[in-house]
This record gives C-alpha cells, structure tokens and sequence, in this order.
C-alpha cells in the first residue's frame, strides 16, 4: 500500500471516529445504529468494515479518541504549574468549567457506563480510567514534593477524589443545574484536598 493511501485511509479513519463519536455522545450506545452510521460518513459497509469490525469496535476506539482528546485538553490546563497542588487544582477546574462549556465531558462518562454494560466491552472499557491513573500520579508527586501526607495511598485517594467529583456531577444532572459543578468548585476542592492529606502552604 503506498504512503498515500495509507494517510487518505487513516484520515477515513478518524473522519469515522469523529462522526461516530459525536452520534455515540448525543444518542447513546444504544440509540445509534450502524447503518445511520454508515450513511452518515458516506462510506460503503464494505469501506466501513475495512476499518472497523463491529459497532462495538467503533464505538470502543471513538471512546479512546474522546478520551484522549479530554486528556489533552486537562494536560494543557495544567501544564502551566509546577507544584503537583495546583496541578491537582488546575485539573479540578478544567473539568468542572468544561461541564457547562463541553457538555461532551459528561456524556462521555454516560457512554463510558453503558459501554461497560456490554459483555464484549466489560474488561476493555474501564471508566474514568486516565482521570483516575492522572489523579494518582498527582497525588504521587504531592507526596514527593511534601504536600500531601505520605502515608496516604494515592490510589485509593485517587478513587476517592474522581469519586466525589462524579457524584457531584451526577447531582448536578438530577437537578438539571450544569452550572452547579463550576458554582462548587472550589468548595469541592476544599473538602477533598484535606480528605486526601493535602496541606497548603500559604
């Protein structure tokens, strides 16, 4: 296969995730069906089974590329500090302002869970899994650094804090208030940076 195909067949590629994606994000798993799929980036079933094998497939590697394009976005949002604190801070921040600015964010652990209810996927989706293993490793690096008590497991404070954060974002969904995240903030951050250890040097 020349060079040429090769990049027209990856562009198709994420040309398909992106369409497929967006669908997966505003009807759900379930509520998407493949042929509305197929007709909607315009390929053959043929050309679209060329790159991906089964609905499930698909939506699994669009999953991976919503995830990875949320990473991107919170690594630039703290990217601009040093001290693992407010790196911590930062993150939190993002994320809640992106509930009102991208309400993808939330959809995307929506489809997370319902993907995760599929046998085929049970063991390959693993919600929350990069917010979770970032948090950990910022925990890890607060303790490094002396700011978070070192005796505290970072993993299991990691679950904890992305823990309260969803909770908080499921209250936010039952009392349709996408605001309320961002309006709590802070307050959130409060609570959960004593919880886990952290202690701030004014």
């Amino acid at each position: 296969m020349s060079e040429a195909a090769t990049t027209r067949g990856e562009e198709t590629r994420q040309r398909v995730l992106e369409i497929a994606g967006l669908a997966f994000l505003e009807h759900g798993y379930a509520g998407t069906s493949l042929n509305d799929l197929i007709r909607a980036t315009g390929l053959t079933k043929g050309g679209f089974y060329f790159h991906f094998a089964s609905k499930s497939e698909l939506a699994l590697a669009a999953l991976e590329k919503l995830r990875g394009d949320w990473r991107a976005e919170v690594l630039a949002a703290i990217g601009e500090h040093e001290r693992a604190v407010d790196e911590i801070k930062a993150l939190v921040l993002a994320v809640a302002a992106h509930k009102r600015s991208a309400p993808a964010t939330a959809a995307m652990g929506r489809l997370c869970q319902e993907l995760a209810e599929l046998p085929e996927l049970t063991q390959r989706v693993r919600p929350f899994e990069a917010w979770l293993t970032l948090t950990e490793g910022l925990f890890g690096k607060a303790q490094a650094q002396g700011d978070m008590d070192p005796a505290v497991d970072a993993a299991a404070a990691a679950r904890y804090a992305v823990g309260a954060f969803v909770g908080l974002d499921q209250l936010a969904d039952v009392a349709g208030d996408p605001g309320l995240v961002q309006r709590v903030a802070e307050e959130h951050l409060g609570f959960t940076l004593r919880a886990v250890g952290i202690t701030e040097n004014e």
